[in-house]
């Protein structure tokens, strides 16, 4: 968009005036484990119907396989004589 049309109609839904006096985009989205912003094109995954960024997917993955860790040599948990 052109900064005269800008300038025209500041007010514009989504968009917001910066300190340098450029527009910005509003956040189109807000990563559901960090709460980051997510603006227009930016990439992220839908897990699950929730929005997670680039670089909270290995804590998403993390937390959504923790029943499946296992340690070598000690089996499954419930195997182990040490855990109930």
């Amino acid at each position: 968009m052109s900064t005269a049309f800008l300038k025209k109609n500041e007010k514009m839904r989504g968009w917001k005036k910066t300190a340098g006096q450029t527009f910005q985009a509003a956040p189109a989205e807000r990563c559901h484990l960090c709460q980051g912003e997510l603006y227009p094109g930016d990439p992220y995954f839908e897990l699950e119907g929730r929005a997670v960024c680039e670089h909270c997917l290995g804590r998403y993955a993390r937390g959504y396989f923790a029943a499946q860790l296992r340690w070598a040599g000690r089996g499954a948990p419930e195997e182990r004589p040490d855990t109930l």
